[in-house]
């Protein structure tokens, strides 16, 4: 008997030293994943940084070049979104006077264009 004790001891401290070892290799590979995984992380960070920077780059050039291209989609972009946002309740009212104000303004230019241009008799 016991060496049938003694056998299933020692099979059960084979299995454990086997579990072990095996535990062991798995933890290393586990780990060496994760750094493999952390510097293709660091690499892609770094690409996209560098395609961002170089983006900006790109558009503040591109903004220097021609701003008046830019300030006009800026004004057409408002325009389309001003026409699809819903009014407050309050802007009637408070924008009503500055819409007098520029009415005004622009019919006298208008009239003094027109009294300018006229022919004389």
């Amino acid at each position: 008997m016991s060496t049938r004790l003694e056998k299933a001891g020692q099979t059960y401290r084979n299995a454990l030293a086997k579990t072990k070892s095996q535990s062991s290799s798995m933890k290393n590979s586990a780990g060496k994943i994760a750094q493999q995984s952390v510097e293709k992380s660091r690499k892609a960070y770094a690409a996209a940084k560098t395609r961002a920077n170089d983006t900006a780059e790109q558009a503040v050039i591109h903004v220097d070049e021609n701003p008046l291209r830019y300030i006009a989609a800026g004004a057409f972009l408002g325009a389309v979104a001003g026409a699809f946002i819903p009014k407050l309740r309050g802007e009637d009212a408070a924008l009503d006077s500055a819409e007098r104000f520029l009415s005004d303004a622009v019919q006298k230019i208008a009239d003094g264009a027109v009294d300018a241009f006229a022919p004389k008799d």
